[in-house]
């Protein structure tokens, strides 16, 4: 039993990475948004070209936003799906970003 807990726990494979990387959305094939996590819990959301920074806060299921010049942090559900982020957004929808 000992050896089907160890080889359980080693098969989570990214979530060892977490949310760490970056991942892309683009909706109808138009404008690209990517966001991009840093291990030093640093990162980026780009727009379209309009990149705005950030620092985050990972609790496994949400994430939590620090926009440079904001007041107060963003929180977003997620889960990762084979190579896929989705997350929750305002509206309650499930966007999906593909790591890149």
């Amino acid at each position: 039993m000992l050896i089907v807990a160890i080889l359980a726990l080693t098969g989570c494979g990214n979530k060892d990475e977490g949310i760490v990387g970056s991942w892309s959305y683009s909706r109808y094939g138009s404008t690209e948004y990517v966001y991009t996590f840093n291990a030093d819990k640093t990162g980026n959301y780009d727009a379209g070209g309009s990149v705005k920074n950030f620092t985050y806060e990972d609790k496994g299921y949400k994430v939590l936003i620090m926009y440079d010049g904001a007041t107060m942090a963003s929180e977003f559900e997620y889960r990762i799906e084979e190579n896929k982020l989705i997350i929750k957004d305002s509206f309650g929808n499930d966007v999906e970003y593909v790591k890149k």
